[in-house]
């Protein structure tokens, strides 16, 4: 990514500000850091789920990397938990995270948005569940063991909080009113979208969990002189998996109560013969509608997302 060059054109739109007012060469460097920082952060979070999906126990057990007839485990995971820890940290520190831009500058980085949501925080207690699991799956149960069932419930305890904060502060200000007028509030839709990506993220390692859990709780175990883990010990993920259920319900019958598509037609309702008269153009009427446009199409795919997810967690189960 160190190769990668800003083609956007800062500098299209005109302004008469004074200097100290419009966009500085530092604030461009900036605001092309942030996007690089972005697409990094994505980049790792990406990586860190297909490296959990390829943990999922397979049917038979793989024959490389064997070491007097027992395969040696590797934990992955460990490495790129540290890697998403320093990118978060690099992002936080960066100076560009709480700037504010010119008026008519770049658009503001989705990174302020990921912090303050605590969506990396979701993503590193996630996956070090996911870790931990993939842990006692090889492990057999000593008193070790109980040292990552403890981690294992703080973990799932934080995400839960996170999620639940997130998910009540969307549904508080999902809609907007004037009078006896109700429209759906833009403002939402960029934590919406983020808190819909980490419910995804966690439903998705939450899956990769339940079949380590599976195995560990079964009568097939991974290694016969494995016992298993104990009842008491599975119980924190099991109202984790309710609690994470009901959460993403809550949201997606929300979205359904307020008939979102329906208020998103009324978001920019505005006098459009007033506003063509006052400018001489109908460039502006055109540019609301397709903003109005873009809004219905984001709600729509985030409602269709969230039912498929919500199929999807009810049918975890350990």
């Amino acid at each position: 990514m160190k190769d990668l060059k800003d083609n956007r054109d800062l500098k299209i739109l005109q302004t008469w500000d004074i200097p100290e007012r419009q966009l500085s060469e530092d604030q461009e460097l900036k605001c092309m850091e942030q996007e690089v920082l972005w697409l990094r952060l994505r980049f790792v979070v990406l990586r860190a789920l297909s490296i959990a999906v390829s943990l999922v126990p397979k049917p038979q057990t793989n024959m490389q990397t064997m070491n007097n007839g027992e395969a040696v485990p590797v934990f992955p995971l460990e490495e790129v938990i540290s890697e998403l820890k320093e990118i978060l940290q690099e992002v936080d520190l960066h100076p560009g995270s709480r700037a504010k831009l010119p008026f008519l500058g770049p658009p503001c980085s989705r990174l302020p948005g990921f912090l303050d949501g605590q969506h990396g925080v979701v993503l590193i207690a996630m996956l070090r569940v996911c870790h931990e699991c993939h842990h006692l799956y090889y492990a057999a149960q000593d008193a070790s063991s109980r040292d990552r069932w403890n981690s294992i419930q703080e973990n799932l305890e934080m995400v839960t909080g996170i999620l639940k904060g997130c998910t009540a502060e969307c549904l508080g200000k999902l809609t907007t009113g004037s009078g006896e007028k109700t429209m759906f509030n833009g403002y939402v839709l960029e934590p919406l979208v983020l808190l819909v990506e980490s419910c995804c993220c966690v439903i998705l390692l939450a899956a990769v969990c339940c079949r380590f859990l599976q195995v560990l709780a079964g009568s097939r175990k991974a290694k016969k002189k494995n016992p298993g883990p104990p009842n008491e010990d599975i119980v924190p993920f099991r109202e984790f998996l309710s609690s994470l259920k009901c959460s993403i319900t809550a949201l997606q019958s929300a979205l359904k109560d307020v008939n979102i598509a329906q208020l998103s037609d009324e978001l920019l309702e505005l006098n459009i013969v007033e506003l063509d008269n006052e400018t001489k153009s109908s460039i502006v009427s055109e540019i609301w509608e397709k903003l109005q446009t873009s809004y219905k199409q984001s709600v729509k795919e985030i409602s269709e997302l969230l039912h498929h997810k919500v199929a999807f967690a009810k049918s975890l189960k350990i």
